[in-house]
């Protein structure tokens, strides 16, 4: 994940050299319409921060390519910790990445993310509560409660696609199916809020 060193890296197998900086580039172009936030993430994080929760963000990319979009984007100051695989020497889906980020917070621990492999499987085998954002969501899903859709049968095929559809799924060897499915699933971000006030209550 680390970019500048992979541009490097490549361009010096065709005997080329790499003079401009990743970081800087991201400073550049970081905003609209090569950045955006998914509808309701602002309204969702200001409303949780309000509250009092801890909000954390894990993200693959270093944290010099990734806090410049999340200050453009307006939502650096909801997080009290930004969470990147240089600070830790582990990245996501890895359960040490997801373990270190639980450190010296509150307990549970609920991940919210739209991929299988590196969010929902990373995030359940660490024990957190695992949050599928599905924006494609099955017509027959759209009355349900995220629980509900979680444990409809449908679920499986869902979460199978989802992992066939990464970038590199033969990369996690020890991935399983049933190792991946989300405890719920969402498709608007406004739903997060009920999840967790369900979950503090029971």
């Amino acid at each position: 994940y680390d970019w500048d060193d992979i541009i490097r890296s490549v361009s010096a197998s065709f005997q080329m050299e790499w003079e401009l900086s990743v970081a800087d580039l991201v400073e550049k172009y970081c905003h609209p319409p090569h950045i955006k936030l998914y509808p309701g993430a602002f309204q969702l994080l200001s409303t949780l921060s309000q509250e009092g929760h801890v909000l954390r963000a894990l993200t693959n990319g270093y944290y010099i390519y990734q806090y410049p979009v999340l200050r453009a984007l307006g939502i650096a100051p909801f997080f009290e910790r930004i969470v990147t695989p240089e600070k830790l020497g582990a990245a996501k889906p890895q359960r040490k990445f997801y373990l270190a980020a639980q450190k010296d917070a509150p307990q549970p621990h609920i991940h919210v993310g739209d991929t299988v492999i590196h969010d929902i499987w990373g995030a359940n085998r660490s024990g957190a509560i695992s949050v599928w954002v599905k924006h494609d969501l099955p017509s027959e899903w759209e009355n349900l409660t995220p629980e509900k859709r979680a444990r409809d049968p449908l679920i499986t095929t869902l979460v199978q696609e989802g992992i066939n559809s990464d970038l590199c799924p033969h990369c996690h060897p020890g991935l399983e199916l049933k190792e991946a499915l989300p405890h719920f699933v969402i498709n608007d971000l406004s739903e997060v809020e009920g999840i967790i006030t369900s979950l503090v209550k029971s």
